[in-house]
């Protein structure tokens, strides 16, 4: 009854007043019940409704974030430059291997990358300086 009720308003009702009797008629035949004493519902305390103005946007967390941990926590705690470095790493697949998968089979596919993958972290420890701190 509530999700036809939902279906046809787009919401859920909030008094017994705006339930249609013949719905809940239809709907007890249906299922071979008697009529509910809908009296007995309250539909006042199933949801608590917020307002938007309310709830704070996702800029507005990331402001009280940044005001709470500084900048750089913040950055550290959202995982700021995740994104960045996945697309760097996906440019430099690209860039290197090709940027189509020349298998047609799915787990060929995951084989070939998988190999890509391997080739070109092979080739990233192999580019980066060995470094040693000097007395």
């Amino acid at each position: 009854m509530l999700l036809i009720f939902f279906r046809d308003h787009g919401r859920f009702p909030r008094r017994l007043a705006e339930i249609d009797p013949a719905t809940v008629h239809m709907i007890a035949q249906q299922i071979a019940v008697a009529r509910p004493a809908c009296d007995t519902l309250n539909l006042s305390a199933r949801t608590v409704e917020r307002h938007r103005a309310e709830e704070p946007t996702q800029r507005d967390q990331h402001i009280q974030s940044i005001a709470e941990r500084g900048r750089l926590g913040w950055r550290r705690q959202a995982e700021y430059g995740k994104r960045s470095k996945a697309e760097t790493a996906m440019a430099r697949y690209k860039r290197i291997l090709g940027g189509q998968l020349r298998t047609r089979t799915l787990p060929g596919q995951q084989a070939e990358a998988a190999i890509g993958v391997a080739v070109l972290n092979r080739m990233i420890d192999q580019a980066r300086p060995n470094s040693v701190r000097a007395a």
